[in-house]
């Protein structure tokens, strides 16, 4: 199982707001011993220059011999006005294609309940009509739709779509089409299920492709490293191996501003961790 970093972990540095360019995130992700990375362009999606800016960074990729293997679309539309929010999507897949991903992972949440509460059909439904020009863009250039699971608050009541296993599996069975399937965010799947999110994930079953990567403690969604959460990471493995799972196993760290003097080990610690548990 080939191993690949969300490569936008390293943007943020410490002590300054002044963000790592992607050249030297690309080095260190290189030298770290990565060859696959995820791509999440949603910092530079809403640029007019967007598509210079994706092919400066493409560019970086190829210089120090990286492959993108998945990207992540723009999910946070609150805010944003409809039509806005449209075009950055569509930038987001066009972009995906550019990089020659495998697979785009969307957030497939475009639904706000109504005064009534929310409704399932109601969700399946608004995200299936939100979603389907994308998927048609995504068959006509070759690339596939991952739909990411996620999780609600558990002390309020119900409002994202794709929460519950179920609904990940009827989206994805509503677009009937295999470039439409399944990215497991284990974290997510600890928030919602706890000790169970395993078992929900093995529901997927084929419709796995890809994977978002990192640990918790099943109460907030902290992007650790692995082992330094709670789950159970021999038998996520296990799992994955037994599902006949064929894609990537994905890194997706946030939120990390670490000293410059340790980040070459912090990511060689990330690599030889996750190649201990998959090819170990």
């Amino acid at each position: 199982m080939d191993i690949s970093m969300g490569i936008c972990y390293l943007r943020k540095q410490r002590g300054t707001t002044e963000m790592r360019s992607m050249r030297d995130c690309a080095r260190i992700t290189r030298d770290a011993g990565f060859r696959y990375v995820d791509f999440n362009g949603t910092y530079f999606i809403k640029d007019d220059n967007w598509r210079q800016l994706a092919e400066e960074v493409l560019n970086d990729f190829d210089r120090f011999g990286l492959i993108v293997d998945q990207t992540h679309a723009i999910y946070e539309y609150n805010g944003i006005a409809e039509a806005d929010y449209r075009e950055y999507m569509r930038r987001s897949f066009e972009l995906a294609h550019m990089a020659g991903a495998a697979n785009i992972v969307i957030h497939a949440d475009k639904y706000v309940p109504d005064d009534n509460g929310y409704d399932f059909d109601k969700a399946l439904t608004a995200v299936y009509d939100f979603y389907a020009p994308y998927v048609e863009y995504a068959k006509k250039v070759g690339l596939g739709v991952a739909i990411e699971n996620l999780f609600d608050n558990k002390h309020g009541p119900r409002t994202r779509f794709t929460s519950l296993v179920e609904e990940q599996i009827a989206i994805i069975d509503k677009f009937a089409d295999p470039i439409v399937s399944a990215c497991w965010d284990f974290g997510h799947g600890k928030c919602s299920y706890g000790k169970d999110h395993l078992d929900a994930m093995k529901k997927l079953g084929s419709r796995l492709t890809c994977t978002h990567v990192h640990d918790n403690n099943g109460y907030f969604d902290l992007h650790q490293n692995l082992y330094f959460g709670d789950c159970d990471w021999e038998t996520a493995v296990a799992n994955l191996k037994e599902m006949n799972y064929t894609g990537k196993f994905t890194y997706e760290m946030v939120y990390g501003i670490l000293p410059d003097a340790l980040i070459g080990r912090y990511m060689k610690l990330f690599y030889d961790t996750a190649d201990y548990l998959v090819n170990g």
